[in-house]
């Protein structure tokens, strides 16, 4: 048996995405056959890049400038939506309250006198 690989490590690497699902229904804003990859570390780290596979409307030959910022938005919206993020004024709040309380323990973890 020791020569037989856990289902974590049968997972790590990288595999190509071949498409996703809402409620069992292809997902219609990628398109009928999206395509991406998908790679899991060792650490339990996830990265993800799906490529639609869909039209996109443009007012002419090439996107114009606001109808680029607004297909970036869109994808950067759509990013970050799907991250566990924190805006910054929370983080710096939580900065603030870890230094705290490592002060703290710092007094604690001194020696008492006498």
């Amino acid at each position: 048996m020791s020569g037989q690989q856990t289902d974590k490590q049968r997972l790590i690497g990288s595999w190509r995405h071949l498409g996703s699902t809402t409620g069992d229904k292809p997902r219609a804003e990628r398109g009928s056959t999206p395509k991406g990859i998908i790679i899991y570390d060792a650490h339990g780290h996830v990265a993800c890049q799906v490529a639609p596979d869909r039209e996109v409307t443009k007012a002419g030959a090439a996107p114009t400038g606001e109808e680029a910022k607004a297909a970036f938005r869109s994808g950067a919206d759509r990013m970050a939506a799907n991250m566990d993020l924190i805006r910054r004024e929370e983080f710096e709040a939580l900065k603030a309250e870890v230094a705290a309380l490592r002060a703290e323990l710092a007094t604690l973890k001194k020696p008492a006198k006498g």
